[in-house]
Order: structure tokens, then C-alpha cells, then sequence
């Protein structure tokens, strides 16, 4: 017990009170809570003894205490006592303006300054408290509906629903787990299965939140708040799953299999850029109208020749040209870099001719250049494979998933985050990222 609050609880007194409280040898959690509950229930009665508590903060609420104390106290029923409440923050931090005092209604009911004045027994206090505790607290019978996640699926059902495996999902959970589960005190939180299931259900189907809230019986908030929780997770771990391998070995395996398509030599990969579908934008929206009319994010991708997507830029709008985009990513600099790639990618016509990116011949003059385009346009058809895979795998970057409802920040994530799923798919459930990878998601 001294050890736990002798950094948490800077009051000269309270502190010289903890000292001499033990907190007996007990097994399980619930016995060690019941015997801290006690023992806070008793420095509640010691601190409002000798500190004026009434519409501002005690003393031992305005010392510096960390957050994990104040959630203690909280679930104890002690703040509530206290008049202050505590706000819970998602990312587990806290400021000074979390400790605040409680709404007035509960003045009346909670206040110790009421206490002194009016001369209330210290009984009937305690069974006011117990009544204002009660409400903060869930009904005992309250009935709470079976949520369904992807371990009630059998195999195929959670391909066609997630599009991917109950294996893959599993080491997707389990990687999260840490990013994604809940900080909440008490109550009923979400498990991390659910969360997943719903974010990547919402990814294959593209529809709107409130028909995932109805399948899973969640409330459509609950669906708003896993999309975004398992999208920021999903997207720092990006990096793992989208990789631009330069190692010597990785190099020849890419040449080779390219070659084996329709003999275009030194291949190291082929690019093209697609249209994501959006809302609107407030403000410059203008920018983000593509060339076929409609509001749009430009993504530019380069895949090898499993289909494995190996570079993903997805933040500049609908407007903007595929070569422009290409001249602002990553690309160029992995092959001019001093130990850049031996090779090239292939792309459209729409690109500039560089040593390192080789484009169709616009007019060929004989049958030599003409073989070349045949070639060029042979291999480079893997590119538009992928962009159709990962389209018709995750339908909300599918124009027949609707336009995605999100601010062009937020559809970028999920871009990348549907480019990483499709490795995953591929891979089969393989995580990892070499060393010899580089950073390519911008």
C-alpha cells in the first residue's frame, strides 16, 4: 500500500495516515479492490475531517496525482464524495482541467460544506452517497445485446465478409491489441475482436455506418469510433506491410518474374495511379474534381509481380496529374539514390521517359519498337489487375461502395490502410518487414 500511493498522494497527512495502513494478504483482484476500496473509504472520511471541501477541489484533488490513481478513486466512489469528477482521456493522459467539480445538481446531495452548515448526520451522508454512487453506476439488471465478431463466422463467411481469413484476422487482433483495446474504467467496453470485425467489415462493404451498427447491434457512434481507432492502429503499422524491398536477392526475383511475363528484362516494378471516390471537401473542393467529374483522391501505387502492392501515395486530390504525383513521392528517390536499383518501372504515356522509368513508344516505326510496346504493355497490365483486386476486395474505395464520407486526411488512411490489407490477403497472414525495406508510405 505505501509503495502504490506513497508518489500518488502528496498530502503531508494523508500521506503520514497511508503509513500506517496495511493492506492484508488476499488473492484475486476482486479481494485486493474490496480491501483498496476500504482503505480509500477510510481516507475519504479522514480527508473531509480536516479539509474544507465544498464547490472547489480539497487539497489531495489539486496534488499532481497520475491518472491510473484518479481512475482508482473514481471507481472506488471517491471523487463522487468528493464533489469532482474525473474526465477520461482515449490516449490515457491527463491535464489539470480533467479534475473538476462535479455538475450543481449533485451539490445538494454530495456537498460536505451542506454538511457542516445544516449539521447532517454522518449516517444519513454516507447513505446519500451510496444513492449518488448507484447512478453512476449500470443497473444490475440491465440486458445487453450478443455482439457478433468475426469468431462466430465460420471460415467462408468471414472471407466474404472481412476478405479475409479467421487466421489472418486472429494475428491482426493480436497485433492491435495493445493500439486498439479500450482504456475505459468499468462498464461494458468493447473487445478488440469487435472493434477489428467492424472496422474491416466496413472497409470490404464501403456502406454507411449505421448498416454495420445494425449487423453488429452497436450504435452507429460505437461503428464511427472503431473505424477510427482500428484505422490510426492499422496505419502506424503500415510500414510492415507496405515495403519497397532493395536487397540484391529480392532485386533478381522481381526481374525474374516480370521476364517470365512477356520478356521485358530488369523489371522492377509498374506503376499507375486511380481515383478513390470522396465527398466534397469544405473548402477547396474545387481541387479535388478529377478529370471524369467527380471529387476524388489521386492515388498513385507500384506493385511487383505478385500483385503485392510495394508503394502507396495516397494525399494529393483528384486534379492533380499522375506525373506530378510521381515526381513528389518516394519513387524517385529510391533509383537515384547511390545505391539505387539496378532496372526500371514501367508506366503509361502519361509519365516522363527517365533511365529508370520506361513508357510505351508513341509512334513505333518498325517491328522491333512495336514488339516493345507488345511487351511494355503485356507486363504493365499487372498493375490495372491490382488496382481491380484491391477495388473489388475492399469496396469502399469502390465507386460502387458510394463516395467514402470523410475529410481527404481521413480517406487517405484508409487508403493506405486497404493497400496493406491487400498485402496482408496475399501474403496470407505473413507479418513482417525486413530490414533492408524502406519507408514507403507518403
Amino acid at each position: 500500500m505505501n509503495a502504490i500511493f506513497r508518489d500518488c498522494l502528496i498530502n503531508h497527512v494523508t500521506l503520514k495516515w497511508l503509513n500506517t495502513k496495511k493492506i492484508p494478504r488476499t488473492r484475486g483482484i476482486k479481494n485486493i479492490f474490496e480491501a483498496v476500496q476500504n482503505v480509500l473509504h477510510e481516507l475519504c472520511n479522514k480527508i473531509t475531517s480536516q479539509c474544507y471541501i465544498g464547490q472547489f477541489h480539497c487539497p489531495f484533488i489539486l496534488s499532481p496525482l497520475p491518472y491510473n490513481t484518479l481512475c482508482f478513486l473514481s471507481m472506488a466512489g471517491i471523487l463522487p464524495a468528493l464533489n469532482v469528477s474525473l474526465r477520461r482521456r482515449p490516449d490515457g493522459k491527463m491535464k489539470r482541467d480533467d479534475v473538476r467539480p462535479c455538475p450543481r445538481r449533485h451539490y445538494a446531495q454530495t456537498s460536505f460544506y451542506q454538511h457542516r452548515k445544516s449539521g447532517v448526520s454522518k449516517s444519513a451522508l454516507a447513505a446519500r452517497l451510496q444513492v449518488v454512487e448507484r447512478r453512476h453506476a449500470y443497473p444490475a439488471g440491465r440486458a445487453y445485446q450478443p455482439r457478433l465478431n468475426y469468431l462466430q463466422l465460420s471460415d467462408r463467411q468471414c472471407r466474404r465478409r472481412l476478405r479475409l481469413s479467421q487466421e489472418t484476422v486472429t494475428s491482426l487482433c493480436e497485433m492491435l491489441a495493445v493500439d486498439v483495446s479500450s482504456n475505459c474504467i468499468g462498464g461494458h467496453p468493447m473487445p478488440v475482436a469487435l472493434k477489428v470485425t467492424i472496422a474491416l467489415n466496413f472497409y470490404a462493404s464501403g456502406s454507411f455506418q449505421a448498416s454495420a451498427a445494425d449487423l453488429y447491434r452497436v450504435s452507429q457512434a460505437a461503428v464511427h469510433h472503431c473505424i477510427k481507432v482500428v484505422t490510426d492502429a492499422l496505419f502506424r503499422h503500415a510500414n510492415y506491410f507496405i515495403t519497397f524491398k532493395t536487397d540484391d536477392t529480392s532485386q533478381a526475383e522481381r526481374a525474374r518474374g516480370f521476364s517470365t511475363i512477356s520478356g521485358f528484362p530488369m523489371v522492377q516494378g509498374v506503376i499507375d495511379c486511380t481515383h478513390v471516390a470522396l465527398r466534397a471537401p469544405a473548402g477547396q473542393s474545387g481541387a479535388f474534381i478529377n478529370r471524369k467529374g467527380y471529387h476524388s483522391m489521386n492515388v498513385q501505387l507500384v506493385c511487383d509481380h505478385h500483385k503485392r502492392i510495394m508503394q502507396v501515395c495516397a494525399h494529393y486530390p483528384g486534379s492533380c496529374h499522375d506525373a506530378f504525383i510521381l515526381r513528389n513521392s518516394l519513387v524517385p528517390a529510391l533509383f537515384n539514390s547511390l545505391d539505387g536499383m539496378e532496372g526500371w518501372i514501367l508506366g503509361v504515356r502519361g509519365y516522363p521517359l527517365k533511365t529508370w522509368l520506361m513508357t510505351p513508344v508513341r509512334k513505333p516505326r518498325g517491328h522491333a519498337e512495336e514488339r516493345y510496346n507488345e511487351s511494355h504493355a503485356a507486363t504493365r497490365v499487372t498493375i490495372e489487375q491490382t488496382i481491380g483486386l484491391l477495388k473489388m476486395r475492399f469496396r469502399c474505395l469502390d465507386r460502387s461502395g458510394e463516395a467514402l464520407q470523410y475529410a481527404p486526411s481521413r480517406v487517405s488512411r484508409i487508403i493506405v490502410i486497404c493497400c496493406a490489407l491487400h498485402n496482408l490477403a496475399i501474403e496470407n497472414g505473413t507479418v513482417g518487414g525486413p530490414m533492408s525495406a524502406r519507408c514507403v508510405v507518403r
